[in-house]
């Protein structure tokens, strides 16, 4: 048994040589000499004599070098960079795939987070410094770096940061969020708001932001909210969540024309709007708010979520009127026998006024409706499942494949 043990691990290891070839031996002997290179860079003229110069990092093979950069986390590709124009140069050209970056505003700091443990946190401390705080889970190491010009202040370099973050037009993101972790000066707020978009405007004209979703709750003008979403790719965001904005009817009309809300999945407004109904129609689900919904609108709604291989299962609708709705009339338009079949759902059973199931022909789906005094709410829900999918899928941010 031993004998055929040894003979597989010889195999196994022909077959990975095979495979990975030079480059495999190139990591291997790198790694044997990964202590004498370090020294070499630090100065160490004894190490150095030792080391074959083709060791040397800058005499690696570009090939090999990038291999090494996109396995390096945000902070060492940031200190690898500041080392010489071709390592900048060689880690701009390795992008990265972030799952979400987190951009938060507080009354001293600004807050960016990449990873679920790791922040960096900008401080202004006076006229000529600003501190920055790498933060890894529960502990966390100071940087300070001085700034020359005292007219820069800790956003603009949090800002030039998160760009370089995805300045490689190949980067990809989940998600990029914009929001407050305190009750901040809206002043503040603008501050931010002007430097980020003076640096977004300093990239490449054919530069963009390829984020599937955007999110942001910053108190901002609805012309400065345009411009920040005309830096994203409208063909790689599908869910825009917006909070704290007012759109007057010439803004309306030109947010609800770009592409990125043409080719939007997930609309979530939660704020009064005057947008019309029918503009969040081509999407999966919608989250709105309107001053009045009138029967007519609350009709056009569930008959387009009842057409036949329209949306997934999960798709969702859910609409706030400041104005009661006008529950009568809404059933009124029903091409169905009314009939209330209450479901569990994150809703308290008292606040349900009627729920009606709508079944989907052709499909093992049901539209599954419910009245509110304010508010009506639909999901699209697996026949044999939707007591569960009730419950489980009430979401504005739907999985996105």
């Amino acid at each position: 048994m031993k004998v055929y043990a040894l003979l597989l691990l010889l195999l196994f290891f022909l077959f990975f040589t095979s495979i990975f070839g030079d480059l495999g031996l190139k990591l291997a002997k790198c790694q044997r000499k990964i202590v004498k290179i370090s020294n070499a860079k630090c100065g160490d003229s004894n190490q150095c004599s030792n080391v074959d110069s083709k060791f040397i990092w800058p005499n690696l093979p570009t090939k090999l070098k990038k291999h090494v950069v996109k396995r390096l986390d945000y902070v060492s590709r940031c200190r690898l960079r500041k080392c010489s124009t071709s390592d900048q140069e060689l880690v701009d050209s390795c992008p990265m795939h972030w799952n979400g970056i987190y951009v938060s505003l507080t009354q001293a700091s600004l807050h960016i987070r990449f990873s679920k443990v790791v922040t960096m946190e900008y401080f202004r401390k006076n006229n000529d410094r600003i501190e920055i705080k790498f933060i890894e889970g529960q502990s966390f190491c100071k940087k300070t770096r001085e700034v020359v010009d005292s007219k820069l202040n800790h956003y603009n370099v949090g800002i030039a940061d998160f760009l370089l973050m995805l300045k490689n037009q190949s980067t990809t993101c989940q998600e990029i969020n914009f929001q407050n972790l305190e009750s901040i000066d809206t002043e503040d707020q603008y501050r931010f708001i002007q430097s980020l978009l003076f640096h977004l405007s300093s990239m490449n004209s054919s530069w963009k932001i390829h984020s599937k979703k955007l999110y942001t709750s910053l108190v901002t003008t609805s012309s400065q909210l345009l411009d920040i979403l005309s830096f994203f790719c409208p063909n790689t965001l599908k869910c825009i969540t917006m909070k704290e904005y007012s759109f007057n009817a010439i803004e309306t009309k030109a947010l609800v024309n770009t592409g990125h809300w043409r080719n939007a999945e997930c609309l979530d407004l939660q704020h009064e709007n005057n947008i019309s109904i029918a503009e969040f129609l081509h999407s999966k689900t919608f989250w709105t708010v309107v001053p009045k919904l009138e029967p007519s609108d609350a009709w056009a709604v569930i008959e387009n979520y009842r057409e036949k291989d329209g949306r997934p299962r999960g798709s969702t609708f859910y609409i706030r009127s400041i104005s009661p709705l006008e529950i009568q009339n809404i059933l009124n338009e029903y091409d169905v026998p009314v009939d209330n079949m209450p479901v569990e759902s994150p809703w308290r059973k008292d606040s349900v006024l009627h729920t009606q199931k709508f079944p989907i022909a052709g499909s093992e789906l049901v539209l599954v409706v419910m009245l509110m005094k304010f508010e009506i709410t639909g999901k699209l829900c697996l026949l044999s499942n939707i007591e569960e999918d009730c419950y489980n899928y009430y979401t504005a941010d739907p999985d996105l494949d």
